[in-house]
């Protein structure tokens, strides 16, 4: 038996030695900011504490060790020193998805303890065992200085007073959810229903729901254009935020998957006899039990929830049963219990092979599961009068998404159907898959989107939320699915693994005539959006560039690994790697300026791309300027450009609505369907609505609910800014002349009410060129205007202490409570690549992008400087974290990260081998904003998401080349041994 405290509360545990401490800390005292992102591998540095003012992991720490010891956690930290750490994390912009966050903070606790102040080098170095996937570090090391700078005496060994955070029904019911501003709708709330084709809807006044908010400094601005800081920054940073995992639910259950042993064999058998009869397990469900349908899929319904006895399973991902328990410790040791059998078959692992139909994958389907290809131009006489041809074939790897949060998914029974929680990336694609699994109507099923712990594109496909919806259905009780992390590799998309066999013409002068390419696409066992991934392929394989002749066909694939998917760029980087690394060829063929050769090709308004279609609003060769002396003054450096698209297009409507509600007691909430996962998507809906209202935007809240009948499609393709953007300005119209009308019958007319700041179209007109963001804080200058130089106002009221523009604002809503004001964008324009029209449409906008990579006299990465046209720059702060983390990403995809199957199976699952950069890995970073503004964009924006990782391996493998002449492939170039 071991006495020990934690945040000062005396304990005793006389359970196994052996339970892990972020077991004890989380399921038996429901403190729950230590997150677990490695499944105990000691490898994230997510569940990290403080055990005897020491920072400790512990998901490796045992509760037999602890005897004595003193635990902390940030929900036991002395009150000033918490909000100080929260508010500093937040300020800095260190909070993206936010999972990490808590692990960061108790890395550097103990700093506060000693008073000594470690330069920017040594504790770069503290948090190496800490990973983000979000941020590129730069924010959190900015926000670790920040803090210790600001720090004036502040106690650290009087413990805090929020010691835990009991999540059960009370805080994460059907009462409102404390820090969960999305998921519960409060008691009376009436849903939008009949009326919602309305543009404003009355409805009676009904209570607000709790914000969950920490406060903010009053010196925050949130015009567009400002640094305001992520909603519910402050909160996520410390863990009060709860993710789906945090949550809890009196009579809960959990479920956990038996997952085939083999990547293709026939199940003979599934016997759950000796699981079944295990102490404490409930039911054990298999494929037989599903009500509805078994198959789901975004596009291809080819996916089963489980596979049957009868049936042939397709990669290591796939899911026999689903044991139901009292405990997820029982439900995993049961579902171990069940005996398969099987009739073992060769799995098809080579796309080449697959491409042959010998083997079929999908029985009856051919392999091949889509062709597309785009011919135009005179390309046999590009080649025969060239100069100069660069070519050779080009592969890419697999690699894994890493986000720390994996798969979790909660449902219970509502009403007549069910009610989800779901991490998802698109809550009524989920609901509508979830619908066909049960037999449903999509009315009876209900979906809450939490925000997630990161995405990247991995969490679009449907996961465990359909096994969690299905238990909880038949057994009429709440019930959780987590995955391990070994199991979340196992189960979801992966980046393509893309060959890439592309020639790429010039004339003397060094101007591009013309390009072929045969890609081939692994999109693995099951279709996902593999179609799309490789549609982006052909669309970009021009890359950046004017091209007046190509003959291009990318082929998907289906084998039986791991399935491919969605990831951060979608295909992109892998052709920009291959384009990009032919034109550093032709400029060696040549003798040309690797600079010169790419302005002169580049992109500008009235060039078509790879599809013919004709852009406007590029600020390509901007952001080529921008990046000239970094790169002409270097001695070894490499240079890529990258275009990415925004919005799915290729035929498919990209739409979005909202709901503005004004509620009681002065709260306003947004209602739309895009998913946070750490990019800011709810920050930029606010950020809107403030710039076309002046509402305060403290009174703001953000809820995504497929209650509120406002379906929406999966956040991807960059697209979500763009989208709630506009539907959101759309909606503003009429709520704005109602505050107007309020406030001119309540005599508050004057220079402070509604629209303080220029509107959409009025901000557009200003978008001003470029401006340089480097990883250095701007002055407080810069804080205060915007680059076009308009004045941001002080959220609420201009000139006035942020309680007055409250109550301000809050007596103004109040005369219109109950009211609903709709809004709506909608892009129906786009056709499919090699579509037979005069002038091709293939997505709404495009993001423009040049990056520069730079070695030492080592060959070793020294910075990375990265010039990105993003529109309108709708939030400062937040469009350098994306860049930030996204050259992160590029990095670690261009010199280390992959996901190396073997006959269909992982040759490790362990989170430490997926080959993640971490803080000490990381060169110098500097952000340059170009601002060139898209004609349907708000405010002139583009998507920034994804195209902050689309040249950064090709420019990583252009810079090597440059110092030591040696061509590279296949990526990453520096393979283990």
């Amino acid at each position: 038996m071991n006495q020990f405290t934690v945040n000062g509360q005396a304990r005793i545990w006389d359970g196994p030695a052996g339970t892990s401490l972020l077991n004890y800390l989380r399921l038996h005292e429901h403190i729950t900011s230590p997150k677990d992102g490695c499944s105990g591998e000691g490898s994230c540095g997510a569940c990290t504490v403080e055990v005897n003012g020491r920072p400790r992991l512990a998901c490796r720490t045992k509760m037999g060790d602890l005897d004595g010891a003193e635990v902390l956690t940030t929900e036991g930290l002395p009150e000033e020193l918490r909000r100080l750490l929260g508010r500093m994390f937040a300020e800095k912009g260190a909070v993206q998805c936010g999972f990490c966050s808590p692990g960061f903070i108790m890395r550097v606790k103990h700093l506060f303890d000693t008073g000594r102040r470690p330069d920017r080098q040594e504790i770069v170095k503290l948090v190496k065992p800490n990973i983000c996937r979000c941020t590129g570090y730069v924010k959190i090391v900015d926000a670790i200085e920040a803090a210790l700078d600001s720090d004036r005496g502040i106690s650290t060994s009087k413990v805090g007073t929020q010691n835990q955070m009991p999540h059960d029904d009370k805080n994460l019911g059907h009462a409102g959810i404390q820090g969960l501003e999305s998921a519960i709708e409060t008691p009376g709330r009436a849903a939008a229903s009949g009326t919602q084709d309305q543009d404003v809807i009355d409805d009676s006044p009904n209570d607000p729901k709790p914000s969950g908010r920490y406060d903010r400094t009053l010196l925050y601005k949130a015009g567009i254009g400002s640094r305001y800081p992520k909603y519910l920054a402050e909160a996520t940073a410390l863990g009060q935020r709860p993710f789906v995992d945090d949550m809890y639910f009196p009579g809960m259950r959990h479920a956990a998957l038996r997952f085939t042993d083999h990547p293709r064999a026939r199940v003979l058998r599934i016997d759950t006899a000796v699981a079944e009869a295990m102490e404490g397990v409930i039911r054990v469900f298999t494929a037989k039990d599903i009500p509805g349908e078994q198959y789901v899929g975004l596009i291809f319904q080819d996916w089963p929830l489980m596979v049957e006895t009868g049936q042939t399973t397709n990669c290591v991902g796939d899911v026999l049963a689903a044991v139901v328990a009292e405990t997820e410790d029982i439900a995993r040791k049961a579902a171990a219990l069940i005996q398969i059998g099987y009739d073992v078959l060769e799995p098809v692992t080579d796309m080449h092979d697959a491409i042959t139909d010998q083997v079929r994958v999908h029985e009856g389907r051919s392999n091949v599961l889509e062709t597309c290809s785009i011919r135009f131009g005179a390309l046999e006489k590009a080649f025969e009068e060239a100069a100069y041809v660069s070519s050779g074939i080009y592969e890419t790897q697999r690699i894994e998404h890493a986000f720390l949060e994996t798969e979790t998914a909660i449902a219970m029974p509502e009403g007549e159907g069910v009610l989800l929680y779901s991490q998802g990336q698109g809550v009524y694609v989920d609901r509508r898959q979830v619908a066909k699994l049960l037999g449903l109507a999509e009315e009876k099923v209900r979906v809450v989107q939490v925000q997630n712990g990161g995405g990247f594109g991995g969490k679009e496909d449907l996961t465990v939320q359909g096994h969690a919806a299905l238990c909880a259905w038949l057994l009429k009780k709440p019930v959780k699915v987590h995955l391990t992390r070994q199991e979340s590799i196992a189960m979801h998309p992966k980046r393509h693994p893309v060959w890439m066999d592309i020639a790429l013409a010039a004339d003397r002068h060094g101007k591009l005539t013309g390009v072929k390419l045969r890609a081939v696409g692994d999109t693995g066992a099951y279709a996902s959006v593999g179609t799309k991934v490789m549609e982006r392929v052909v669309g970009h394989a021009t890359g950046a560039y004017t091209v007046p002749a190509v003959d291009i066909e990318a082929v998907t694939v289906y084998t039986n690994n791991i399935p491919s998917g969605a990831m951060r760029g979608f295909g992109v980087p892998q052709v920009t790697f291959a384009i990009e690394s032919c034109i550093d060829d032709i400029c060696r063929q040549g003798g040309f300026d690797r600079w010169q050769v790419r302005y002169d090709n580049a992109l500008q308004d009235g060039a078509t791309t790879a599809t013919g279609q004709r852009l406007q609003g590029v600020g390509l060769k901007k952001t080529l300027l921008a990046v000239k002396d970094a790169f002409s003054n270097a001695r070894f450096a490499g240079i890529a450009c990258g275009i990415k698209n925004t919005g799915v297009g290729n035929g498919m409507i990209d739409d979005s609505e909202v709901i503005i509600e004004l509620a009681a007691e002065g709260k306003v909430v947004i209602h739309h369907g895009w998913t946070e996962m750490g990019q800011g998507v709810h920050t930029m809906a606010i950020q809107t609505l403030h710039q076309e209202t002046g509402i305060d935007p403290e009174l703001i809240e953000v809820v995504v609910d497929t209650s509120a009948g406002i379906p929406t499609g999966m956040t991807t393709s960059s697209r979500a800014t763009a989208l709630v953007g506009n539907a959101i300005i759309d909606a503003a119209k009429r709520l704005k002349a109602d505050l107007q009308t309020v406030a001119h019958d309540a005599g508050m007319t004057g220079n402070n009410v509604v629209a303080a700041h220029p509107s959409h179209e009025e901000k557009k007109e200003s978008c001003s060129d470029i401006y340089h963001i480097s990883a250095k804080e701007p002055s407080e200058k810069e804080n205060v205007e915007t680059p076009a130089g308009d004045q941001v106002i002080t959220s609420g009221m201009q000139n006035t202490e942020k309680v007055q523009g409250k109550t301000y604002w809050g007596n103004i809503i109040e005369n219109l409570a109950g009211r609903r004001y709709k809004g709506k964008y909608v892009c129906d324009w786009t056709c499919k690549p090699g579509a037979d029209v005069d002038d091709p449409t293939i997505h709404f906008a495009y993001g423009y992008a040049t990056q520069v990579v730079i070695l030492d006299d080592e060959g070793r990465i020294s910075k990375v400087v990265a010039a990105h046209d993003a529109g309108r720059i709708m939030n400062r702060m937040l469009f350098e974290g994306q860049i930030e983390g996204a050259i992160h990403m590029g990095l670690g995809y261009a010199l280390k990260e992959e996901l190396p199957l073997k006959e269909g199976k992982p040759l490790s699952h362990k989170f430490k081998d997926l080959g993640i950069l971490r803080a000490d890995e990381m060169p110098d970073m500097e952000v340059i904003g170009i601002e060139e503004p898209d004609q349907y964009g708000p405010y002139g924006a583009k998507g920034i998401g994804e195209i902050g990782m689309v040249p950064t391996a090709a420019a990583v493998v252009n810079a090597l080349t440059a110092y030591d002449n040696k061509m590279r492939y296949s990526l990453p170039v520096n393979k283990p041994k």
